[in-house]
């Protein structure tokens, strides 16, 4: 086993040998407390690694291994799973070629359930591929996304299955998206549909939208869907969708049948693209923290993902760091440091005392803003709710029978904030 097991899980589990297939590069032991066989990987040390996993402790999902114990010893981080029984999708692919569309959508649907519980964690998987994915060991069973080896990794995963940022050595939730598209298009032809990653570096909208029209015309899969893997793997990170909990939503409404004619998923770039030349001319060149504010669900990450872009595209250098990171004065030089999300005041005062030379950009509530006024260099960047005018106009888009009462209902479910009109069209 690479590295040394902590004492404490060298003392509570028994035998462990490599575990070969979808959780290879695991170990499979039992656990002399339960009795059970456990898959003991290690994680990357990072605080953000911790925090996720002691939340997923605390939420179990029937779409996750369960989680058995979690050590931290001497800079490493360990975790014991439950042993998923139960075949991979590799496997199955393997020996009986490409599974029916319903059990494909299944399939997606779950992946992308777990995938949801991930962010709501604050991480991401970091290896969605075919090898990961253990399908029900019974009808109607649930398939489960193991080996959480890669939890909240960048630059990793298996080729075939990353997305074009990954290559470059990012990563995050939007690359599981694009990983869990290409999961699922594999189901459904018995392979990747870009299997080499000089392909995948010269991606563009244009051949996916070719590949998955091939597909389409081979399975006769509904529109829906191919609209779907579309989206999951558009080469921009920012134009696939934003919630992995609105594309399991998509995928169950698609099970036995051919789902809904509604409105589309919306790309995490609407609605500001274009705006935010107006938001940056606001801004002090002084200023060391800029906080992205305004009401809940108004679309404060979108704006800084878009503000990102934007600044990249201008020739600045642009990078994202944790928050712990951020916090534990990682240097950021000239760079510009997006962060998210920020949650009290005190934290603002310490991102303000741990930049350097560049600027960092985060989003916080508005109490979080105003509470912390006395943070020197902090200028506060506010997004408003979507304009109601914008909401009728989706109405139109959404070729919906009675586009004033679908206005007007929306408008009222949501608040008018753009970040909550996109889940609910999701």
């Amino acid at each position: 086993m690479p590295g040394r097991l902590p004492q404490v899980l060298a003392e509570r589990l028994e035998g462990p040998t490599h575990l070969d297939g979808g959780q290879g590069g695991a170990f499979l032991a039992r656990d002399r407390v339960g009795g059970e066989q456990v898959v003991v990987k290690r994680l990357p040390a990072s605080p953000s690694a911790w925090l996720a996993v002691k939340v997923l402790q605390e939420a179990a999902s029937p779409h996750l291994p369960r989680i058995v114990d979690l050590v931290r010893e001497g800079g490493e981080l360990w975790i014991a799973t439950a042993y998923v029984e139960g075949e991979t999708l590799e496997t199955r692919l393997r020996r009986d070629g490409p599974l029916s569309a319903e059990a494909a959508l299944r399939l997606g649907r779950d992946v992308a359930e777990a995938l949801g519980r991930l962010v709501e964690a604050g991480t991401h998987h970091g290896d969605v591929s075919p090898a990961n994915v253990v399908l029900p060991a019974r009808p109607g069973g649930p398939s489960v996304l193991v080996d959480l080896g890669n939890l909240g990794a960048h630059g990793s995963g298996t080729p075939g299955y990353l997305a074009p940022e990954v290559l470059a050595g990012g990563g995050g939730p939007a690359s599981d998206l694009f990983a869990l598209g290409s999961v699922v298009y594999a189901a459904l032809a018995g392979a990747p549909p870009f299997r080499r990653p000089e392909e995948v570096a010269a991606l563009d909208a244009a051949r996916v939208r070719r590949k998955v029209a091939a597909l389409a015309r081979s399975r006769e899969i509904p529109a829906p869907l191919a609209d779907l893997l579309e989206r999951l793997l558009d080469p921009s990170p920012s134009a696939r969708p934003k919630d992995p909990r609105g594309v399991a939503a998509r995928l169950a409404t698609m099970v036995g049948g051919d789902g809904p004619s509604g409105a589309p998923l919306v790309p995490s770039r609407w609605p500001y693209a274009g705006d935010v030349g107006r938001l940056l001319a606001g801004v002090p060149g002084d200023a060391r923290v800029v906080l992205v504010t305004g009401p809940a669900g108004a679309g404060r990450t979108r704006t800084l993902e878009e503000i990102g872009l934007s600044l990249a595209a201008d020739g600045r250098r642009v990078r994202r760091v944790s928050l712990a990171g951020a916090l534990a004065g990682e240097r950021v030089g000239d760079e510009i440091v997006l962060v998210d999300p920020v949650t009290d005041a005190g934290t603002v005062r310490a991102l303000a005392l741990a930049v350097v030379a560049g600027r960092v950009w985060a989003v916080a509530d508005d109490g979080v803003a105003e509470a912390a006024t006395d943070a020197r260099g902090m200028v506060r960047l506010a997004v408003p709710a979507l304009d109601p005018g914008g909401i009728k106009g989706l109405a139109a888009a959404a070729r919906v029978a009675d586009p004033a009462a679908w206005a007007r209902a929306l408008e009222e479910a949501t608040g008018g904030a753009a970040g909550r009109v996109v889940r609910a069209l999701e």
